[in-house]
């Protein structure tokens, strides 16, 4: 099993990204591997509770063939001095986030909740 963190910070996404994520994912299965997507906390705008929203029809791809997807865009939020920038935590952030992270990806596993 592996896991690896995925932003789809992609705001209109094309036949492309799709193809490519569906390759993705047949190679993954073809390799016995489970991947995990997780949508990342970005520090939202003022007047947002996210900073982004999902593109459902990947994250249906993702769900459909047996993949983890963790939604971490709430959960693992962080409050605004800790981020560097939009995007960055800084060491502080790192580290709650990862806690948090590791918490909800524990419990998938062990849940598949």
């Amino acid at each position: 099993k592996s896991c690896a963190q995925h932003s789809t910070l992609n705001t209109s996404p094309t036949l492309n990204t799709y193809l490519a994520l569906r390759r993705l994912l047949a190679s993954a299965r073809t390799h016995r591997m489970r991947l995990c997507f997780v949508a990342y906390p970005i520090r939202p705008k003022r007047g947002e509770s996210v900073g982004y929203e999902l593109d459902r029809e990947e994250v249906k791809l993702i769900e459909k063939a047996g993949m983890i997807f963790l939604d971490m865009r709430k959960e693992g939020a962080q409050p605004p001095d800790h981020y560097a920038d939009e995007i960055h935590l800084t060491p502080e952030g790192a580290k709650d986030y990862s806690e948090k992270f590791a918490a909800r990806l524990a419990k998938r596993l062990r849940t598949g909740t």
